[in-house]
């Protein structure tokens, strides 16, 4: 590459993270007290921790009241976990709960100690039968996510042997389910696996632990990749799905050339596909009109890999349905519109031009905050 072209995308990241800025301050009126998913949604605890990831990952902390969302953060998590109605073995209370440690981590280590003390009995005690419970090594839908919210528990162990030994069973389990692929799960679902397994892996890269063999996991990967370098079963690729594979392709053994041409072209995909507000939304080609239509069918046919057009159909099949026209989660009560900038994507977007600037040499990593507690959104 041209060191002009570098130079421009250089600005281009830049320009990203500046507008990102501007659209974190539209969200909330008080610095992370009380923040929108959305500009239209209601406040969220959910939003204030992704509104706290995000502008600690563009480095600007500033944005953000560090002493009243630190006190914020702790009181609802402990709240959540003493009511008597919450389900703690459910994603909901874990999420948020795991989200909450992380901010600490990054705001208060003190209130992070505090939580982590006050939580300490929600480690199981017959880990294998919990994993296996979840259909961890199935690779069920959503098991990656609990299997990742229970290591990082076991890493807030109280000891370090306690921890060690633990974690090792997490890892040993892990082993002894992996698949030819390098995933968790019985069918071959490329898409899937990934999203799923990348919970697990940042276990993994958080504990300094040997990933084996992967190029046939990074080769599903890049099988799963459209021609705008998004890697989701629709057009216009996912927070998730982008950052996950993103991840994961950076650590892998596979050939640097080809790594570089895939994460050029996703980076140069997204720097174009941010909104005029600043933020990102989770596809703007995922359309429910007549256009969007073509394109899920264009997606469909481009597969080049059987498991690949399956995986794909089964979206297009899906998303027919017309109350997918919006995305619904448990973190509002409001749905977004596919392309419509939130939090969440946001974040992810930029994770993901994190992550891909610096392995591919546009950005150093000091330029960026970093997270140093286990789970998503960790960097060494």
């Amino acid at each position: 590459m041209s060191s002009e072209n570098k130079v421009l995308i250089q600005k281009q990241i830049f320009n990203a993270r500046e507008k990102l800025a501007f659209f974190l301050r539209s969200v909330t009126k008080d610095k992370g007290l009380n923040v929108k998913l959305t500009q239209k949604s209601e406040c969220s605890d959910y939003a204030r921790c992704f509104y706290v990831f995000a502008a600690n990952t563009i480095q600007r902390l500033d944005l953000v009241d560090i002493d009243g969302v630190a006190e914020r953060v702790f009181e609802v998590a402990v709240s959540h976990y003493e009511n008597e109605q919450t389900n703690t073995s459910g994603k909901p209370f874990l999420q948020l709960l795991c989200f909450s440690l992380s901010v600490l981590n990054i705001l208060d280590k003190e209130y992070l100690k505090r939580l982590l003390s006050v939580v300490s009995d929600l480690q199981v005690d017959d880990l294998d039968t919990h994993l296996c419970r979840m259909g961890v090594h199935e690779g069920v839908a959503g098991s990656g996510n609990l299997a990742m919210f229970q290591a990082v528990l076991l890493a807030s162990g109280n000891s370090s042997k306690e921890t060690s030994y633990a974690l090792d069973k997490w890892f040993s389990f892990h082993a002894a389910h992996l698949n030819e692929r390098g995933f968790w799960s019985k069918a071959i679902r490329p898409y899937l696996e990934f999203q799923n397994g990348y919970h697990q892996y940042e276990i993994y890269q958080w504990a300094g632990y040997d990933l084996g063999d992967d190029l046939i996991r990074s080769k599903s990967i890049l099988a799963c990749m459209d021609n705008k370098g998004h890697f989701a079963p629709y057009p216009g690729g996912g927070g998730c799905y982008d950052y996950d594979a993103t991840f994961m392709l950076c650590f892998s053994k596979l050939n640097f050339n080809i790594k570089e041409v895939a994460l050029n072209r996703l980076l140069t995909t997204l720097l174009n596909e941010q909104n005029n507000d600043g933020g990102f939304g989770e596809s703007v080609y995922n359309n429910f009109n007549f256009n969007g239509l073509f394109r899920r069918i264009s997606h469909v046919l481009s597969a080049r890999e059987v498991g690949v057009f399956f995986e794909r159909a089964k979206y297009f099949i899906f998303l027919l349905n017309p109350k997918h026209k919006t995305i619904k989660t448990h973190w509002t009560i409001y749905q977004r519109d596919w392309d419509e900038s939130d939090l969440w994507d946001s974040w992810f977007r930029m994770l993901t031009i994190q992550k891909s600037s610096i392995f591919l040499g546009y950005t150093d990593a000091d330029e960026w905050g970093c997270q140093t507690f286990p789970g998503v959104g960790y960097t060494n």
